[in-house]
Order: structure tokens, then C-alpha cells, then sequence
């Protein structure tokens, strides 16, 4: 039988990159302080070396994974649809209904086009990482020239000296947390990461660093940012919109709404890319009921969010994180006892 080419990392690091990644560093360092930002990047690389033993595991196939997959897929489609309402409020001012109504109609056109319209993989997957690394690049950069980094520090150590010095309770368990959920987010993608390893596990698991090494800086980037809005003492009414008044305040009309809505694109190639991904994988049975639950169970978090308007991206993120790891491990104790039972008869 023919091997199959290695995928590149290209591929992998469009599974993993989103836009969710600056909201989520973001609240995450607003929470629980400057030093936040590492322990989330350490979390993910615990799990990632945690998952390296099961790439070789072949008894893994009788875990099933159709349902972790579909909350996988619940999560990503969530926190696009939450930041793409975010955004479209902050660039069009509508009301909440009006911007869940063309966020949702803007990730179902974006969908369709892709499933369709199978060559433009390779330029969603490029477009979704060009708009990643720079924006990763030039944010923190430009927001740091406009304020300067001797007035960021001296702002932190005179007025928020609590962000630098934080209380670390509660910063054990989010690491725990954080671990869980990356690991059972990659366990979810086993079949991906097994075609970018192919069959020479050195290499391939070399790879694997590199993409965790760059997933790191990514958002140890975007976690600075909020550091400086911090400073600014900003008067906001929700912690989703520190990222856009910060950019509202620190730069030009065509510079923010330039950088918005280029985000607002790239939630929807997220969510085309995330449900092409989750199509591809191995599926038993029919997807029909599948993708009902999937559209039931967005519903149910979603219409709350439209009326109570309470949710953090951070909160959709830990909730629906803890509920794919909770998942995860009860799946692979049931394959345990069941590879057990058959040893014994």
C-alpha cells in the first residue's frame, strides 16, 4: 500500500491557531496576573508531550471518540461565533441579535464555500495563519511604541501593582485545568497528528515541538497586550471588549477597524476549517444526528448569551474545555474495562 505523505505543519498549525487564542490569553492574564500567560503556555506543552506515547498506541481505536470530536467542534464553533459577535458590535455598532444573525449567516456561507469548493483549503489555511503571526507581531509592537515600555511598567508597579504581584490561589488549579483541557483537545486530534508524524515518530515528533514552540510565542504575544490596557484604565462593561477598546484607543480609525474586521474573517475561516477537519475524521454511523446535536447544543449556550450577555470567551473556553476532558477520561476508562473483560473471557 502506498504511504501517504506527512502533512505539513501548515495543516496542524490551522488546527490549532484561532482568533480565539487573543481573548482567551487576554482574560486569562486579566484573571489571575502578568506571570498567567506562561503557566497557560506550559500547560499546553505538558499536554502535548502527554499525548506523544499515544500517537504509537494502536488500541486507542477502541476508544471512541465521535462525541469528544463533536464537543471538539461544539467549542470552536462557539467561542468564533461569541468573538464574531463581539467584533461586528464594536465595527457596525448593531444590536446583539442583529450581529448573531449575520456572524452565524457569515460562518455557514464561509462553511459551505469550503466544503464546495475544495481548492481553497490550502488559501484558508494560509490566509487563517498570515492573519496569526502578524497580527502577533504587529499588535504587541505597535501598542508598546504608543505607550512605551518604561511607562507600561512604571503604570503596573505604581497603579496595578496587584496584575505583577498576583495572588497565585486558584493558579494551580487553572494549570491542572488548562492541562486537561489541551490534552483532551489533542487527544480529539490523534488522527491529525498522526499524519503529521507519518511513519518516522523522531522527525514527526519533532515537528510537533516546533508547532508547540510557535503556538506558545503566539499567544505569549497577545498576552502582553492586555497588560497594557490594564494601564489605560478603560472603562469597559464586559471583559470581551478589552481587546477592541484597547485598539480603539491606542490607534487610527483605519487601523482598528482594518484589524477588526480582518479578525471577523478569520473567525469565520476557523469555523469552516474546525467543521472540514471534523468531516474528515473517521466517523461511526450516520453524521445527521450528529450534526443536529451539534446545532441543538450551540443553540443552548448561544440564546442565553443574547439575552443574559454574561459569558467571557475565557468562561466558554474552561466550561466546555472541562466538559470535553470529563468526556475524554470516562471514555478511556470504559475502553479500559472493556479491554479488560475481554482478556478475561
Amino acid at each position: 500500500m502506498k504511504q501517504e505523505k506527512p502533512l505539513s505543519l501548515t495543516v496542524l498549525l490551522s488546527n490549532w491557531f484561532s482568533i480565539s487564542m487573543l481573548f482567551i490569553s487576554g482574560e486569562v492574564v486579566l484573571r489571575y496576573g502578568a506571570k498567567a500567560g506562561f503557566v497557560m503556555v506550559l500547560a499546553f506543552l505538558v499536554a502535548l508531550i502527554l499525548v506523544f506515547p499515544l500517537l504509537k498506541e494502536k488500541r486507542l481505536s477502541n476508544v471512541s471518540t465521535d462525541w469528544l470530536r463533536l464537543f471538539w467542534l461544539m467549542e470552536v464553533i462557539l467561542l468564533q461565533l461569541f468573538i464574531g459577535i463581539i467584533l461586528i458590535k464594536e465595527i457596525f455598532s448593531f444590536a446583539i441579535f442583529e450581529a448573531a444573525f449575520w456572524t452565524i449567516m457569515g460562518s455557514l456561507f464561509f462553511t459551505l464555500l469550503l466544503k464546495y469548493v475544495k481548492k481553497l483549503l490550502t488559501l484558508f489555511e494560509i490566509s487563517l495563519l498570515s492573519l496569526i503571526f502578524g497580527m502577533a507581531i504587529l499588535l504587541p509592537n505597535y501598542v508598546y511604541l504608543q505607550k512605551g515600555l518604561e511607562t507600561v511598567y512604571h503604570n503596573l508597579l505604581h497603579y496595578h501593582p496587584k496584575l505583577l504581584h498576583q495572588d497565585q490561589t486558584g493558579i494551580n488549579g487553572l494549570f491542572f485545568l488548562l492541562v486537561l483541557i489541551f490534552f483532551s483537545k489533542l487527544f480529539v486530534q490523534i488522527p491529525v497528528l498522526r499524519q503529521v508524524t507519518g511513519s518516522t515518530n523522531g522527525k514527526g515528533f519533532r515537528k510537533l515541538i516546533i508547532a508547540g514552540i510557535i503556538w506558545s510565542t503566539i499567544v505569549l504575544a497577545f498576552s502582553t497586550m492586555t497588560i497594557v490596557s490594564i494601564t489605560q484604565n478603560m472603562t469597559i462593561v464586559h471583559s470581551n471588549e478589552l481587546v477592541p477598546e484597547l485598539l480603539r484607543k491606542l490607534s487610527t480609525p483605519f487601523i482598528f477597524y482594518t484589524v477588526l474586521i480582518s479578525f471577523y474573517i478569520g473567525t469565520f475561516i476557523k469555523i469552516a476549517l474546525s467543521f472540514l477537519t471534523f468531516l474528515d475524521f473517521p466517523h461511526k454511523g450516520s453524521l445527521s444526528p450528529k450534526l443536529i446535536y451539534l446545532t441543538l447544543g450551540c443553540l443552548i449556550v448561544l440564546v442565553p448569551y443574547l439575552y443574559v450577555k454574561e459569558y467571557t470567551v475565557l468562561a466558554i473556553f474552561l466550561y466546555v474545555g472541562a466538559l470535553l476532558s470529563s468526556l475524554t477520561i470516562l471514555s478511556f476508562l470504559f475502553s479500559l474495562v472493556k479491554n479488560l473483560t475481554m482478556k478475561n473471557q
